[in-house]
């Protein structure tokens, strides 16, 4: 783990400038930022090249608990001032700046409720929405933010962005709902330790599939209300909520995977059928992100574990250029064979697919059939073990 690049991450949103500079709220935020910013610059939390993961996990957990006092702080001026133009950029700044809902969860939770009450019908309720990734899975006031700025907001690209934006957040519930009921074992830290415990007991309180059913109906509102709405790049609301769907529909456990046809990072045509027979792990993956990377090494050792069986390894390839794609290839050792998607995570396969979550790992038996879907690697070797034996 490299602390400049979570530090990096961590200061990567910053908030919309407030109308009125000269604000007390203004004036204030800016002492608060160029304090934390001072702390967050000392020495000790300069990029280290020790391989230990638990310094780096230290470090981080020092910068999360430098930064709580300013995130009550910011809160504190937000509270205090409600008519000051830049009590939004305030609360902007803790629901997307570098705080960690771990020591900061009173503050996070309350931010969201009062962008919610105060700023639902504002044009910068956009901007919320774009970073709502961060603490998305704090407690239930993020997804209450979106469905009511979705519902008020007046701005029809707004609501649309929201709307889209409610349904993946009900998918990742389901996603999370599933982990923690089958937890994988690690020697890692859970990525789930940050969800917050009123969010945390809904998730295990209610079955996986009844989130999956609630993200269908931003999903089906959003083709039809708001299709033509810009999203990401160059797709639309439309283009991603039909994708969507599609996975909602056709892409379950027990559901016949589609035929997937295109060509291999060097350009040659392959498809997706050329596989039937065999037990194959569909990796969705990039070089961009390290857990992709991770997982595409982890198809290497499932050829190695299952040579000579009826078992392959397939990819699809997120990276923005073939040349990008085959410089991981070549630097991972990358054995196994993938379609090239490009456009950083939202090509055409990705879209119609309706992939959110990077990695995604589908396992699909010799008929076709989907028996496996999730983004954790430790089990796909006892998945694969009971497949095989199974068509024995």
């Amino acid at each position: 783990m490299r602390l400049l690049a979570l530090v990096a991450l961590l200061h990567a949103c910053a908030p919309v400038a407030a109308d009125d500079s000269n604000s007390a709220v203004a004036l204030a935020l800016i002492e608060l930022k160029i304090g934390y910013q001072n702390e967050a610059s000392a020495p000790r939390f300069k990029p280290s090249n020790n391989p230990d993961k638990d310094v780096g996990r230290k470090q981080l957990d020092e910068l999360f608990a430098i930064g709580a006092p300013y995130c009550q702080k910011a809160l504190e001026l937000a509270e205090n001032n409600p008519r000051d133009p830049a009590s939004f950029d305030a609360l902007s700044w803790i629901v997307s700046g570098p705080f960690a809902y771990a020591k900061s969860t009173s503050a996070i939770d309350t931010a969201f409720e009062l962008l919610t009450l105060r700023y639902a019908t504002d044009r910068r309720a956009g901007l919320i929405c774009e970073q709502i990734g961060r603490h998305r899975l704090s407690s239930p006031a993020p997804l209450e933010f979106l469905r009511t700025v979705a519902e008020r907001n007046p701005s029809h690209a707004i609501r649309g962005q929201a709307m889209l934006l409610q349904g993946d957040l009900l998918m990742e519930y389901a996603r999370i709902a599933r982990q923690l009921r089958n937890p994988a074992p690690s020697t890692e830290r859970n990525s789930n330790d940050g969800i917050g415990a009123t969010l945390r007991s809904r998730l295990l309180g209610s079955p996986p599939e009844e989130f999956e059913a609630l993200a269908a109906g931003p999903y089906q509102l959003a083709l039809k209300e708001f299709t033509d709405v810009k999203a990401l790049g160059d797709q639309t609301v439309g283009e991603i909520a039909r994708g969507r769907l599609f996975r909602l529909k056709e892409l379950s456990v027990g559901k016949k995977v589609p035929n997937l046809d295109g060509h291999e990072i060097n350009g040659k045509p392959m498809a997706l059928n050329d596989y039937r027979g065999k037990t194959v792990v569909l990796i969705f993956w990039a070089g961009w992100w390290e857990p992709s990377i991770e997982i595409a090494v982890k198809g290497d050792q499932l050829l190695k574990r299952f040579d000579g069986k009826q078992v392959a390894v397939v990819g699809v390839n997120g990276d923005s250029s073939p040349q990008a794609a085959e410089r991981v290839v070549e630097r991972e050792k990358i054995s196994w064979p993938n379609f090239f998607d490009g456009k950083r995570g939202r090509g055409l396969i990705a879209t119609n697919w309706g992939i959110s979550t990077w990695p995604t790992i589908f396992v699909i038996d010799a008929e076709g059939i989907i028996q496996h879907i999730g983004s954790d690697p430790t089990q796909l070797d006892e998945i694969i073990d009971r497949l095989l034996n199974k068509a024995k």
